[in-house]
């Protein structure tokens, strides 16, 4: 009875068992029978269902970009290739872009730009006078009304050029259709009004100022003309004479002179006495009344028995302009140094008068060395220059640089430098040559170049007395537009440069 006693138990466990072992392999069964809902929910909660096993995943594949060259750009294609059971995808790229090196005419552009002085602007009131003083002296004067312009703010631009290396690097020139000048300083002058030139009116003008430490009378006033086929080795610019400056007044010393030695009788009365009348000017001063009838009298006293003065009436003028000698006795002023010649003077007076004249010549030097300013005006805007002609009647030689075989002069900037004093002279170019004819023979000078190779550009330095020579073993060296301005900075501080640096 014991044993049963266990076996009932254990018998029911072993059911219950089977059931769950039935339910669990359920579902990988086919043609099995409908269970209840809740041996499923107790099957599902006891063995959580799993999902199929899937294959291991293939390796990644291996990218490999192969870039091929065909006569057209092809769009991007993905080639798939079997190497080794690996996949591997090949792209086709495009050919890649060629980038177009810039010329050497670019490169020189390029070059000088950025050496070029930043203009100076300032923003002006038409209805009103304006003073403008730019930062290195020169000062504008413009009357109000004096710009053709609408309601509105105008805006002056302006670059100074008066330090030798500025002028230099700007591509800048002194001559005129081919004759050298010494420069005191440029300018160029532009206007506009919501981005349009301006001009000045055609009845007014502009007092421009340019300052000086060396003020030279023969100065005169250039405008500058733009060739109309302006290229990067070309002169910039053409100067044109416009006139003298205004210079500081003269101290003049002249002398009265009577022209009783060709005047004529204005009448001739026949009597007792033959009269002689002579008219005598308002201008003549009493003073000299005396004088003339002794002169006169010394003229004519053995033909006239008196001599008379007398004040001309209007129509006696219009006979004294017809007639071929003056009836009419006049004054007439005349600068004392022109008198020497004459004998006018007593040995006395004339010593007394050259002592003069050097006391006034001395006065107008020291009134020069004074002076700090060159005035003239402008009715037009654009370059202006302060300038004058170099004279050198000494004999002239003509400078050739010749270049490698087949290089092209084009592609070449060189300037003659003066050191003695301002001035530059452009080049002429021909195939692989550089010329400089007419050139003072003796002048020290310094040869600027400067040209492209390659993407780079480069210069060379020289330092001669001009004279027939020509020059072939030009060494040139990579440069930027700081190591130029600062190798001309250096050029124009030599010792000779710095007598004539400051005119």
């Amino acid at each position: 009875m014991a044993g049963k006693k266990y076996l009932t138990p254990m018998l029911g466990l072993l059911a219950v068992a089977s059931i769950v072992i039935f339910t669990a392999i359920k579902p990988f069964r086919h043609n099995d029978k409908k269970i209840t809902t809740a041996v499923k929910q107790q099957a599902m909660v006891a063995l959580p269902v799993l999902p199929p096993e899937l294959p291991p995943p293939p390796p990644p594949p291996t990218i490999r970009y192969t870039a091929c060259v065909f006569p057209r750009i092809l769009e991007q294609a993905p080639i798939v290739t079997i190497e080794e059971g690996i996949p591997e995808i090949c792209y086709v790229l495009p050919p890649p872009e060629e980038v177009e090196k810039p010329n050497a005419n670019q490169l020189l552009q390029s070059f000088f730009q950025q050496l070029e002085k930043p203009a100076q602007e300032f923003n002006i009131d038409n209805a009103r006078d304006t003073i403008l003083v730019a930062r290195e002296g020169t000062k504008l004067i413009i009357p109000a009304n004096t710009l053709v312009s609408k309601a509105g703010p105008v805006k002056i631009m302006m670059q100074e050029y008066y330090k030798y290396e500025d002028i230099i690097a700007a591509r800048l020139n002194t001559t005129s259709n081919g004759a050298q000048l010494v420069t005191g300083g440029m300018l160029q002058i532009t206007a506009e009004q919501a981005g349009e030139a301006i001009k000045i009116a055609p009845d007014k003008a502009i007092t421009v100022q340019m300052p000086t430490n060396n003020y030279d009378v023969n100065m005169q006033l250039f405008t500058g003309t733009t060739p109309a086929n302006d290229t990067v080795n070309s002169a910039k610019v053409n100067w044109i004479s416009a006139g003298r400056f205004k210079v500081p007044a003269r101290k003049e010393r002249t002398l009265e002179f009577l022209n009783t030695d060709d005047v004529q009788p204005a009448s001739v009365t026949q009597g007792q006495k033959t009269v002689a009348t002579f008219f005598c000017g308002p201008l003549v001063r009493r003073a000299y009344k005396k004088l003339i009838l002794e002169e006169l009298k010394d003229r004519f006293g053995s033909t006239y028995d008196e001599i008379k003065l007398k004040r001309p009436r209007r129509k006696d003028y219009e006979v004294n302009n017809e007639a071929e000698h003056p009836i009419i006795i006049s004054t007439k002023n005349v600068e004392v140094s022109q008198t020497f010649g004459w004998g006018a003077l007593s040995k006395t007076d004339s010593l007394y008068y050259v002592k003069l004249l050097r006391r006034d010549s001395l006065s107008y030097v020291n009134a020069l060395k004074r002076e700090k300013m060159y005035y003239f005006t402008i009715s037009d805007f654009g370059w202006v220059n302060c300038d004058r002609y170099w004279s050198d009647s000494g004999p002239k030689v003509t400078l050739v640089i010749n270049l490698a075989e087949g290089e092209k002069a084009s592609k070449y900037i060189s300037t003659l430098v003066f050191a003695r004093y301002r001035s530059i002279i452009t080049g002429y170019y021909t195939d692989n040559k550089i010329c400089f004819p007419n050139v003072p023979k003796g002048e020290p000078v310094h040869l600027v170049t400067v040209s492209a190779t390659g993407d780079k550009v480069v210069s060379n330095f020289q330092s001669f007395n001009l004279s027939n020579r020509e020059i072939s073993d030009l060494q040139f060296e990579p440069t930027t537009p700081e190591l130029h301005k600062q190798k001309l900075q250096s050029l124009v501080a030599s010792p000779q440069q710095a007598e004539k640096a400051d005119n």
